[in-house]
């Protein structure tokens, strides 16, 4: 998944993208999520529609 959407955004300047390059928020969105899969079933709070941001918070 992750080389597809840098597929689907290359970076053609020299300067960091915040959002699509390695280690940017698109990276940390795939971590949160992949939290949320991975614990879901001890703490069924985190399967509420709540946003990244206050997953986080969580």
């Amino acid at each position: 998944m992750r080389a597809q959407m840098a597929d689907g955004h290359p970076n053609r300047s020299e300067l960091f993208d915040l959002k699509h390059d390695r280690g940017g928020m698109i990276d940390i969105e795939f971590i949160v999520q992949y939290l949320v899969l991975a614990h879901a079933h001890r703490y069924p709070q985190l399967t509420g529609n709540l946003g990244n941001i206050a997953l986080l918070k969580g």
